[in-house]
């Protein structure tokens, strides 16, 4: 069994970071590299909006939502949020089947998050 790296590029915009996902995948093998990645961030962003941009990701495998659930409550503990930012249709519906979309805020763009989130910090 072989286990892949996941990139991530982060960029800081006040107290909201955008982690943008480097590969199309997010599968088992990507599991331990992408979870552990996404709970580091989760514990390094106390209060932080963390909008997760899964943009170029075009598979991904339903063992992956118990990673995102950790790393919102992680979050939201700490007074923060997860956001995610997907348009894929096949990672739209693995969302959807789990319910995430139920849960947590999802946009098709960075730009459409940030904006929503401004608004909603200003109100």
């Amino acid at each position: 069994m072989s286990h892949k790296e996941v990139p991530f590029s982060i960029e800081f915009k006040s107290r909201t970071a955008v982690a943008t996902i480097g590969s199309s995948r997010l599968g088992f093998d990507e599991l331990d590299s992408f979870g552990q990645r996404l709970i580091d961030l989760a514990e390094e962003l106390p209060n932080y909006r963390l909008i997760l941009d899964m943009g170029l990701v075009v598979s991904i495998s339903s063992i992956v939502i118990g990673k995102l659930f950790r790393a919102r409550k992680l979050l939201m503990d700490s007074g923060g949020a997860l956001i995610l930012v997907a348009a894929n249709p096949s990672v739209l519906h693995v969302f959807h089947a789990c319910q995430l979309d139920h849960l947590l805020n999802i946009f098709s763009s960075v730009e459409e998050a940030l904006s929503e989130t401004n608004d909603k910090s200003t109100e």
